[in-house]
């Protein structure tokens, strides 16, 4: 029988709902199973900071004294950017790295790079065989579609363009389209509609996961880590709306800026261009007004055999006017 969750504001798709749902390592192992079942996940555990290299938790990067186990901050540098993973656990083999992503922004794509490039970083020890360097998944749960394909999963890997052979380098990056209206693999169904309306339809796996999610929202803890986070997106959405009108206004300030240069540079051109018809038609004018005085004269001379080769031959017409002192 189908039912519905509980009606709240936050549901599993609210990032810090999702985050600390996940603290239940058997939530999470059978979460993985259900995307990846061609793996036998065994057990789970979240990463101390000494293992993962972990500088700060979330709060402390924020300077709020709360701390949440599953939302960890890498700090591979001074000049790296530090990154946030929603859940990082490993078996003995993987390294997991889990994201709610609800809505489409600041590239999920190129984010899957540096995630993975900073987790493989900080857990790297001197010394180490690059051998021994663990594959690592880094999946993010999307409630939109990346690809636009409509297809309920997008897994990723290296591989080599031509042939199509794996690197083998470890490194597997997934998207979940939670939105998926087509086909979706049995084992995902149950997760998919309680992503996309709440909904419930008997399945063991959910019903615990709905459970989970409405004992953390009644946690105080976890609505002031909701609130805070809510504060900090509309500001950081505040922020992006106005850089982007600031961004939108100077560019559109450049270009009447540079269509005023173009049309300067027109008129200039313009300007030259009849400038430099009016000195061809000077030119032109006195060499006009100079011949006729020259033929005037010649004819006065009786020389009109001089007067004709004037008006055809400009070297002769030069030396007669020379010879004549005009």
């Amino acid at each position: 029988m189908m039912k519905q969750s509980q009606k709240s504001k936050y549901t599993i798709c609210h990032p810090v709902v999702f985050a600390m749902v996940m603290q239940d390592t058997e939530l999470c192992r059978e979460l993985l199973q259900r995307i990846l079942p061609e793996r036998k996940i065994r057990e789970i555990r979240f990463l101390s900071a000494e293992e993962d290299g972990t500088a700060e938790t979330l709060g402390k990067s924020q300077g709020i004294p709360v701390k949440l186990e599953t939302e960890k901050t890498i700090i591979v540098g001074l000049n790296s950017k530090s990154i946030r993973l929603d859940v990082l656990f490993e078996d003995d083999e993987v390294w997991y790295d889990l994201e709610m992503q609800v809505y489409d922004t600041d590239s999920p794509a190129k984010r899957s790079r540096y995630y993975h490039a900073a987790k493989t970083v900080a857990s790297f020890k001197r010394g180490q065989l690059y051998s021994k360097l663990k594959p690592g998944y880094v999946i993010f749960i999307c409630m939109f579609d990346q690809l636009g394909l409509n297809q309920p999963l997008y897994c990723f890997e290296m591989r080599e363009i031509k042939n199509f052979l794996p690197l083998n380098d470890g490194q597997v990056t997934i998207f979940l389209n939670g939105v998926c209206t087509g086909e979706v693999p049995a084992c995902l169904q149950p997760f998919y509609l309680y992503l996309q309306n709440g909904a419930i339809n008997g399945d063991e796996f959910v019903l615990r996961m709905d459970a989970a999610v409405q004992e953390v929202i009644q946690k105080e803890e976890v609505r002031y880590w909701v609130t805070i986070h809510d504060e900090i997106e509309m500001w950081k959405n505040a922020a992006d709306e106005a850089k982007s009108e600031a961004l939108a206004r100077i560019a559109a300030a450049k270009a009447e800026i540079e269509a005023a240069k173009a049309e300067i540079e027109a008129a200039q051109a313009q300007t030259e261009a009849a400038q430099m018809q009016a000195e061809t038609a000077q030119v032109e004018a006195e060499a006009a007004i100079s011949l006729n005085r020259l033929t005037e004269k010649l004819l006065e001379l009786g020389r009109a055999e001089d007067a004709m080769c004037a008006l055809k031959d400009e070297e002769r017409r030069q030396i007669l006017m020379e010879e004549l002192n005009l």
